[in-house]
């Protein structure tokens, strides 16, 4: 008769229990950079939407940057948690698709407004770099990239290290074509305080 009891208390957990099991979402876990996942950041604003129509609880993992983000995967390999990666920069595809975790995307790539036919990396934010300047110093700027890097007597700019910043490599690479006569750029750290040219 114990024996029965105890039959019978087990099974009344075990039904009691399956509501709560059943309840559980499953969890998609999103590895990003810290200024998208930050509250000033989309982030905290698509977690939001994404809850309201996937059924399932999105959580993200915040990285320094996209160099990190990518140290990161590394280190983890195949153990890792992450279902998506979001913001890996350009420069690094070629190193992110050498460690064998990325899958194809699967998305229809019609929709871009760039020419873009990579199964495996899905650009979600691209656009032009531009220069800011001052027309109180500047009152005849160049008109083209490639004006601004041929004169010699032109202004000159400052870019972020392109080792140590994700915006200095697309920056080296856009003006490496024809460097300045006779001229190296000046290349600031990231630590170091903006420099206005």
């Amino acid at each position: 008769m114990l024996i029965l009891r105890w039959m019978i208390a087990a099974l009344a957990l075990t039904l009691l229990s399956l509501p709560a099991q059943a309840q559980t979402k499953p969890v998609l876990t999103v590895y990003s950079y810290s200024g998208f996942t930050g509250k000033y950041g989309p982030g905290p604003k698509i977690k939001e939407r994404f809850e309201a129509v996937c059924n399932c609880t999105m959580d993200w993992v915040a990285t320094e940057n996209s160099g990190a983000l990518l140290g990161r995967l590394r280190l983890e390999g195949n153990s890792t948690k992450a279902d998506v990666a979001l913001g890996l920069d350009i420069n690094i595809l070629a190193e992110a698709r050498a460690t064998g975790l990325f899958t194809p995307h699967g998305q229809p790539l019609d929709g871009l407004t760039l020419s873009w036919s990579d199964a495996t990396f899905l650009p979600f934010d691209y656009g032009h770099m531009a220069f800011i300047y001052n027309a109180d110093k500047l009152a005849n700027p160049p008109k083209s990239l490639k004006e601004l890097v041929d004169s010699p007597n032109g202004p000159r700019i400052v870019l972020q290290d392109p080792r140590t910043s994700q915006p200095g490599p697309g920056s080296s690479r856009a003006s490496s074509p024809s460097p300045r006569a006779g001229r190296k750029p000046t290349v600031c750290s990231s630590r170091a305080r903006p420099t206005w040219c």
